[in-house]
């Protein structure tokens, strides 16, 4: 690590954490004895706080109050090394680290931590990023057994009690790590807001490895401060997650792009809400439990989702929610199955929509025609998905319930003089007729005539038939099963006949399409194409029933 990346905020004359123990006050080392640090106590106390050296030499004659003090140093060290350690402290940080690499776990602690304390607010994520771990690497590392050997052995030297209760040197190692925890505290709170998140987060993430591994306690005892003094915030902009998702839904009824702007403001506020929370989610995740408030808050926001889409059809905007909750809470075990199964399902709604789109924009354009009719004072005859138009009548394509066309062939002797075509259709109360005599715009037109209506007049019939309704197209009754067709009689009136399908033929016929009774001449009807609404429907429902065998019509449907 370049030696720039580490700037200390205070001087090289201030006091670091090892002077401000009771063997930095005194200037005493492990293996004094309790004659020594007494004369050191009175030589200081002559130039300094008399008072401060006092205690100092109070606690480290006390053999149960010195283990404090001993945990604090540099147990095991020799009294040039840990001064050698002192001066690096105040003058070459990157070089202390290294050295402390070298050390017990208890050392290299100690020293990192008085080193991040010196720490510049100004200094560069990248440093915090490799100092912090090291500490809680250290840290974690700390055994109590290889702790309390260090320590005797020097008492061995200075003359002091041996330390025979384990517990004591446990008690105070966990009030080192408490030292450990409060430094990075405030060596965070001189930074700005946005560079704390930045850190902890960092931290967490390779503490983890990006969640994956439980973190060191320090980690999660830091992380547990972040989140208390973050909780304000949290709240905070929880209710401002909440504030929007009823805006969008009281909105969702009335504008889908007002309700994208809404969703662009969520986003924001969200990832801004996540971001904090990340380092929490983090360490939970790790630990294999999930962040409770950021569970309740995904939980919240997917039920907006869930209402968009089912309410709304707002698909492709609930699967941007869905986006934006696996990117932010994907983490959550829970939330992360439950979202999958969304986004899966909301890809396939929105791959549909986008389908259905193009296709009615290919239909749209294969339906679209135009022709100009009339020798000397031409009529405009248009088809577009927005309807028929003729003479300033305007159909749109989803009111027009009849159609129908056909040709008439001419002669004079004879000889053929040409071919007038019709065509009409219309709505439940108009009707508009054209007739012309280009073949070629006749046979265009009707082809387009028949994507645009005849399909959509097809189905209506057919699902009608098979809700049991009856249709009735001039003297011809259809329902679902069968026809009812008139029976001439010689002298007397016409009779109703009932026939199944299968006993129904059909043929073409003088420009009509006839329905007959198999084997019975006097039973059928004719329908005239340019006559009779919706001949031409009629005649490809019955067509497509008898080329699959259908004993019902509305079979054809599936």
């Amino acid at each position: 690590m370049s030696r720039t990346r580490i700037r200390t905020w205070r001087g090289a004359c201030e006091r670091t954490a090892f002077d401000r123990t009771p063997f930095g006050i005194l200037g005493a080392t492990t293996r004094d004895s309790r004659h020594r640090i007494v004369e050191l106590a009175d030589e200081k106390s002559l130039i300094g706080d008399a008072e401060g050296c006092s205690r100092a030499r109070a606690e480290l004659t006390n053999p149960r109050t010195r283990i404090a003090a001993e945990v604090a140093w540099f147990p095991g060290l020799s009294p040039a090394r840990a001064e050698s350690y002192c001066s690096l402290l105040k003058h070459d940080l990157d070089a202390l680290l290294a050295a402390a690499r070298g050390e017990s776990p208890l050392v290299r602690a100690n020293m990192i931590a008085a080193a991040i304390e010196r720490f510049d607010p100004s200094t560069v994520e990248l440093g915090w990023l490799i100092w912090v771990p090291e500490l809680a690497a250290a840290a974690q590392d700390v055994d109590v057994d290889t702790v309390l050997q260090q320590l005797n052995e020097d008492r061995i030297v200075a003359r002091f009690p041996a330390i025979t209760m384990r517990e004591f040197v446990e008690a105070e190692l966990i009030g080192r790590r408490r030292v450990y925890r409060e430094t990075i505290k405030d060596a965070l709170d001189r930074m700005p807001t946005e560079t704390i998140v930045q850190v902890v987060g960092g931290v967490v993430d390779i503490c983890t490895e990006t969640g994956t591994q439980p973190a060191p306690i320090l980690v999660d005892e830091v992380v547990e401060v972040f989140e208390a003094e973050a909780q304000q915030f949290l709240v905070k902009e929880g209710e401002n997650v909440r504030q929007l998702l009823e805006a969008i839904k009281g909105s969702a009824s009335e504008s889908e792009a007002g309700v994208g702007r809404l969703v662009d403001g969520l986003e924001r506020v969200v990832r801004n809400w996540s971001h904090v929370a990340g380092p929490m989610k983090m360490t939970m995740q790790a630990r294999g439990v999930e962040h409770p408030a950021s569970r309740d808050l995904a939980r919240e926001i997917r039920g907006l989702g869930v209402d968009l889409a089912n309410k709304h059809g707002l698909f492709q905007i609930a699967q941007r929610i869905t986006d934006l909750l696996r990117s932010e809470f994907g983490e959550l075990f829970e939330v992360a199955e439950v979202l999958e199964r969304d986004s899966t399902a909301l890809e396939e709604i929105v791959e549909e929509q986008r389908s259905a789109k193009e296709k009615r924009e290919q239909w749209a354009r294969e339906i679209e025609y135009e022709a100009e009719l009339g020798l000397f004072l031409t009529d405009t005859l248009r088809l577009s998905a927005a309807g028929i138009e003729w003479k300033g009548s305007s159909y749109p394509l989803e009111a027009i319930t009849r159609v129908g066309w056909g040709a008439t062939k001419h002669s004079l002797n004879g000889i053929p003089t040409g071919t007038t075509y019709k065509l009409f259709f219309g709505d439940k109360e108009r009707v508009s007729e054209v007739e012309l005599s280009q073949d070629g715009v006749f046979g265009e037109f009707v082809d387009r005539l028949w994507k645009a209506v005849g399909v959509r007049l097809v189905t209506q019939l057919l699902n009608g038939l098979r809700e049991g309704q009856r249709y009735r197209f001039d003297a011809v009754l259809v329902d679902d099963c069968g026809v009812e067709l008139p029976r001439r009689r010689l002298f007397k009136a016409t009779e109703r006949v009932y026939a199944a399908w299968d006993k129904v033929h059909v043929w073409v016929a003088d420009g009509s399409f006839w329905i007959g009774l198999k084997g019975d001449n006097k039973t059928s009807a004719a329908l005239p194409y340019q006559e009779a609404n919706n001949a031409h429907i009629l005649e490809a429902a019955i067509r497509a029933g008898f080329k699959k065998g259908a004993d019902r019509l509305s079979e054809i449907l599936g």
